[in-house]
């Protein structure tokens, strides 16, 4: 008879896996977000406005390379997730066999 923790922690393994291919997924968008907000940087720094663009803490994303941080922090968030998904479906697995 099958243990419900080992089906809980084959979902949530299963959960974790959709999680982590649906970022795979997004990397086309966020690789064409990325190039558009770069275009736009490149726009407000012709007009002198370079310094409009910020994140949701007021840091100011006036260069390449804050941008990309900025954009990594959303994958970063994403992973996060999903390994946590992966992680507890594990546990749950390793308790219904031990059980």
């Amino acid at each position: 008879m099958a243990n419900g923790f080992e089906i809980a922690g084959s979902v949530l393994n299963a959960a974790g896996a959709i999680w982590l291919l649906m970022d795979g997924l997004r990397i086309r968008y966020n690789i064409r977000a990325e190039a558009g907000a770069k275009e736009l940087q490149g726009i407000l720094e012709s007009v002198g406005a370079g310094k409009v663009l910020t994140d949701k803490k007021g840091n100011s994303l006036d260069s390449d390379e804050a941008l990309k941080l900025w954009f990594a922090s959303y994958t970063l968030a994403w992973n996060r997730i999903g390994l946590g998904l992966i992680l507890a479906g594990f546990i749950l697995d390793l308790i219904g066999k031990v059980i």
